[in-house]
């Protein structure tokens, strides 16, 4: 941010609580980068991108400008716009971060069709008998056709 705002700006601006605003800033402009992008991209993915830590210290900027609601500078507001509207075209899915591969895995249904007919308790094994049985029901196999003893 001090590349961006120089040192004597982010001082000016968090003169009373450097640390905490300046953390405070950053924590937000991460949380929103976040919100557009871990829809689509792996959340340990996204800090080791130059784009997206551009995006993040842009959004940064612009919290930091507005603490203690000081007006914020117009160029930071035309940044801070143009960052939203590109984080928002990439959670939207009509653009991507550049260096980074799409790598979210959704969870998938499937449905599963289970057929017990194959695998039935009683199977007929023909020429097994050594008789009739009297009282059972015969397995009927309907990819077969029945044969007669």
């Amino acid at each position: 941010m001090q590349n961006r705002l120089s040192a004597t700006g982010v001082t000016l601006r968090v003169d009373h609580d450097a640390v905490g605003a300046t953390a405070e800033s950053i924590s937000a402009a991460s949380e929103d980068v976040a919100f557009y992008c871990a829809t689509r991209y792996l959340a340990a993915d996204l800090p080791g991108n130059a784009w997206i830590s551009s995006k993040a210290a842009t959004v940064a900027i612009y919290y930091l400008c507005g603490f203690r609601n000081n007006p914020v500078p117009k160029t930071v507001q035309a940044l801070y716009d143009k960052a939203i509207k590109e984080l928002e075209a990439v959670q939207l899915g009509t653009a991507n971060v550049p260096g980074l591969s799409i790598g979210k895995s959704f969870p998938q249904v499937v449905t599963q069709r289970i057929d017990y007919s194959q695998y039935p308790a009683k199977r007929l094994v023909e020429n097994a008998s050594t008789g009739n049985a009297e009282g059972f029901v015969e397995y009927t196999d309907r990819y077969r056709p029945r044969t007669t003893p």
